[in-house]
């Protein structure tokens, strides 16, 4: 047994009284390492766990529901916020996290099936991981896609579009960008079909 340094002679060794640890005792029964976290924390085993949020409770609790809506805050799009692992996220991720396990690749994205990610959805039936592409191809098949003038801060109508589209190969994009108010890189995704894949 290791000689308590603080212990004279004569006296019987005393080791610590948390149960299997046979640390030298330090002062008030316990070891060195031990009364360190009890003036730290109030205890010799540390920090007491901490109590699991009540929106993190409704989360475990609803999210195997039918296509179940996020009752608290949310973010622009009308998507479930919450504070999870030390930082503010999207519910809809943080379950299929949970439901499907870490995301393939930081690329991916927790998409939903359902098509009511907007409407605060949440459930795990409802999400799973794709690629960008694969998210935006769902949106278009659900009707949730936002387009063209849909987007408040598009430049062009759909007139514009077809115009770009009819004099994009006897005009440089520049010119055009030029024209029309945009980016080169904007005129490029029109006459590529990239974006307005609506307009024909």
């Amino acid at each position: 047994m290791t000689v308590n340094p603080h212990m004279r002679d004569g006296q019987t060794p005393r080791i610590c009284s948390v149960p299997e640890c046979s640390r030298p005792f330090r002062a008030r029964g316990f070891c060195d390492t031990h009364l360190k976290r009890v003036y730290a924390h109030g205890s010799p085993f540390g920090k007491a766990p901490r109590k699991i949020s009540a929106r993190i409770e409704y989360m475990l609790e609803h999210m195997w529901e039918d296509c179940p809506k996020w009752p608290f805050s949310r973010i622009k799009g009308g998507y479930g916020n919450i504070y999870y692992e030390g930082s503010s996220k999207v519910v809809h991720r943080v379950v299929c996290e949970i439901a499907h396990g870490p995301a393939p690749s930081p690329a991916h994205q927790a998409a939903h099936n359902c098509g009511k990610g907007s409407f605060g959805c949440f459930g795990a039936n409802c999400v799973e991981w794709k690629t960008r592409v694969g998210n935006a191809a769902d949106k278009f098949d659900h009707g949730t896609a936002r387009a063209g003038t849909c987007i408040p801060s598009a430049v062009l109508t759909e007139d514009s579009v077809q115009e770009i589209r009819r004099i994009g190969r006897s005009i440089s994009q520049t010119q055009l960008a030029a024209r029309y108010g945009v980016s080169r890189t904007t005129i490029n995704s029109v006459l590529t079909g990239k974006t307005w894949r609506s307009v024909q």
